[in-house]
């Protein structure tokens, strides 16, 4: 698993919360998790099924971004493990997939009982993820 270095935050939070993101794309996990970081949270990029299921043992986090399309282990294996976990936090898929999809992953993650917080089109919206993360209780 890639553990980040922690980083100074620009906007301390009183009660830092914790990030997992999940995409195959290491650079893309790399940088969201950087900038969650820049915000005040705890943030951790993985980009397998390993370290995801991993990550989400070791530090419960408040949120999770999910990637809807990947090579071995996708958005939708991602959400049947945290049915299975009865995960309380919140998530979120970030993807370069169709709206209808992201419409059909939210229903699902809803489906399953998880609080579904939205989804973001790659390339990602920095201002619409600010709020975001600020939004999180």
């Amino acid at each position: 698993m890639t553990e980040l270095p922690m980083r100074r935050s620009l906007f301390p939070l009183s009660n830092p919360k914790t990030l997992v993101v999940l995409d195959d794309l290491r650079d893309l996990a790399s940088l969201l998790a950087d900038f969650a970081e820049i915000c005040g949270w705890d943030a951790y990029a993985v980009n397998n099924k390993q370290d995801f299921e991993s990550a989400i043992n070791k530090h419960s986090p408040s949120l999770v971004f999910l990637d809807v399309y990947m090579p071995e282990y996708d958005g939708v294996n991602a959400l049947g493990f945290l049915k299975e976990l009865d995960f309380t936090g919140h998530v979120c898929f970030i993807s370069s997939c169709s709206e209808a999809t992201m419409k059909s992953m939210q229903d699902l993650a809803v489906g399953y009982g998880l609080n579904c917080c939205g989804s973001f089109s790659k390339p990602v919206n920095f201002k619409a993820l600010f709020n975001l993360l600020y939004q999180i209780d």
